[in-house]
């Protein structure tokens, strides 16, 4: 009977537990944001800003940053997480203290990156 109490106690704790790691990427960080645009027949352009920002908060089990909620199971440090959202395609990587978001946009006859690569400010 122990046993199985102590068995339940151990599930109902790795079960409930919070990933704490994810605290480390809660905060502000400081990017460049590179936009690459193209067009079939056209030169591609790069643009290239400095001072860019991204906030990134924690509800719950969630990351919230750009307007999008990502569940913290679905990111591994250090891994990229990639998604599908309204027709684009994301990907996100988070390192101890830095942060990479990407949003392509492909057609037939054009697309459009926009990368934010930064440092944590906090």
């Amino acid at each position: 009977m122990k046993v199985a109490g102590v068995f339940l106690v151990l599930i109902v704790c790795v079960f409930s537990c919070d990933r704490k790691e994810f605290n480390e990427y809660v905060g502000n960080y400081a990017c460049r944001k590179l936009t690459f645009n193209w067009q079939n027949g056209e030169p591609n352009e790069y643009v290239l800003t400095e001072n860019e920002s991204i906030e990134v908060v924690k509800k719950k089990k969630y990351l919230v940053f750009e307007g999008f909620t990502v569940h913290i199971d679905s990111i591994q440090p250090n891994e990229n997480h990639e998604f599908i959202a309204n027709s684009f395609n994301y990907t996100i990587r988070f390192n101890a203290d830095s942060i990479f978001f990407s949003r392509d946009s492909l057609g037939e006859n054009g697309g459009s990156t926009i990368t934010y690569f930064g440092v944590k400010e906090d």
